[in-house]
């Protein structure tokens, strides 16, 4: 009985602990082994990928606020002082017919039909 134990059951049992043993080292070690190198290479690329685009994201964020700066002088120097520029001419001008009038409205038509030739000359003709 136990010669029928060991070769049936206690060999053939030790045979396929070995192969099983084999298998688990060569195969499924090397399947994980694999899958871990896979893993550790794909999430440094993955990290480098994120870098780069953590870079391409902040430089656009300082592109946007240098743009909006360089806008907002633009509108402040040139958009507004030229608004308010041609205000100031605008009240000088007013004033300046207002003294010029002098109280008499024949010489304040007379300047102003004086001044509407002359700028219909100078853009017309």
């Amino acid at each position: 009985m136990d010669r029928f134990y060991r070769k049936h059951f206690m060999i053939r049992s030790l045979r396929w602990a070995y192969r099983l043993h084999w298998f688990d080292q060569k195969i499924m070690s090397g399947m994980v082994d694999g899958v871990a190198g896979l893993t550790v290479r794909s999430s440094k690329a993955f990290a480098w990928l994120e870098s780069l685009n953590n870079s391409i994201i902040n430089g656009l964020g300082v592109f946007g606020v240098i743009l909006a700066q360089g806008t907002k002088m633009f509108d402040r120097f040139f958009v507004d002082g030229l608004v308010k520029g041609l205000g100031e001419l605008s009240e000088g001008l007013g004033r300046g017919l207002a003294n010029l009038q002098g109280k008499q409205v024949q010489s304040y038509i007379t300047y102003a039909v004086v001044f509407l030739l002359f700028i219909v000359f100078w853009f017309f003709i």
